[in-house]
C-alpha cells in the first residue's frame, strides 16, 4: 500500500495551535508581581533553612553525640569496677578481655581516659570541636576541665 502524501505529515497543528493560542490570549498563564514575591519568598525561606541545618543544627548533634560518648564511658566504668574493684583506663575498656570478650566503649578517636583505683576522668572533643569532660563524681558533663577528679584521678587536656 503506498501513500499518496508526499509532503510531511502535519499530525500536530492542532496541538501547537492550542497552546500559541493560551500564551498569546490574556487569559492564559499569568505572572504577577504578588506570584513572583511569593515564589522568592518561598526560595529564601528554604535557603534559610538549609543554611540553619548547616550552622547550628550540625554542631549541635556533635555535640550531642560526643556527650552521649561520655555516658557510654562513665557506663562501662561503673560496670569495669564492678567487675575489678578499680576504675579503667581506656585500653582496659577497649580490649577484648574487659568484661566476657566484649569491648565496653567503642572508638578512642577524640577521647582520652586517666583513672586510678578511686576515680577517673574521661574527656572527649566532639567533632565539633568543643572539649567535654566527666568523672566518676557525678553523672555531669562539664565544658570546663575540672583539674583532677574527686578520686585523684588528672583530667587530661588532649586525647591520646
Amino acid at each position: 500500500m503506498s501513500s499518496k502524501h508526499t509532503g510531511p505529515v502535519h499530525a500536530v497543528p492542532r496541538f501547537l495551535d492550542t497552546y500559541r493560542s493560551t500564551l498569546r490570549s490574556r487569559d492564559g498563564i499569568e505572572v504577577s508581581i504578588p506570584n513572583i514575591i511569593v515564589a522568592v519568598a518561598v526560595s529564601i525561606a528554604l535557603i534559610a533553612g538549609t543554611i540553619l541545618g548547616v550552622v547550628w543544627i550540625v554542631p549541635w548533634t556533635q555535640d550531642q553525640a560526643a556527650k552521649s560518648q561520655l555516658g557510654t564511658v562513665q557506663s562501662a566504668e561503673q560496670l569495669y569496677y564492678a567487675q575489678n574493684n578499680d576504675y579503667g583506663s581506656l585500653t582496659e575498656l577497649t580490649s577484648k578481655t574487659a568484661s566476657s570478650n566484649s569491648t565496653l566503649v567503642g572508638g578512642k578517636d577524640k577521647m582520652a581516659v586517666n583513672a586510678t583505683t578511686d576515680g577517673y576522668c574521661v574527656y572527649i572533643k566532639s567533632d565539633h570541636g568543643t572539649s567535654f569532660w566527666a568523672t566518676e563524681a557525678s553523672t555531669k558533663v562539664l565544658t570546663t576541665n575540672p583539674g583532677t577528679s574527686a578520686g585523684g584521678a588528672s583530667c587530661p587536656t588532649t586525647a591520646s
